[in-house]
């Protein structure tokens, strides 16, 4: 638990760092890859295409679009906030996030089926 709050800790500090400087903001933002955020953008504008096509266009249920539509901005905050951590950190504490991995695998064998999947 001790670990898990100074994790928090830190984590915080980091990302406090990053935000409270108009600098260190600029320099956060030039060195996130542009490749992969394009790519990412694309992948998502064509699903989001999709769905809303299958789901009848403009006559048709725009719920499950709205929804794929503001996931993919919570994804696009965790991601952010995820990319402002200092690698070297994660790598001091990658031995917590495999075991948490690990333990949520092995509880998803003892769930109860969701609409009949198994």
């Amino acid at each position: 638990m001790l670990k898990l709050t100074i994790l928090y800790f830190k984590i915080y500090r980091n990302l406090t760092i990053i935000f409270e400087e108009g600098i260190a903001i600029k320099k956060f933002f030039k060195s996130l890859d542009l490749s992969i955020i394009v790519i990412v953008l694309i992948l998502f504008s064509i699903g989001a295409i999709a769905l809303y096509s299958a789901n009848g266009g403009f006559e048709g249920d725009t719920s499950e679009t709205m929804k794929q539509i503001a996931w993919f901005l919570v994804g696009i905050v965790c991601m952010l906030l995820v990319s402002a951590i200092d690698y070297d950190f994660l790598a001091k504490i990658w031995i917590v996030f495999y075991v948490i991995m690990i333990i949520l695998l092995v509880l998803v064998l003892f769930s109860e089926p969701i609409n009949r999947s198994n």
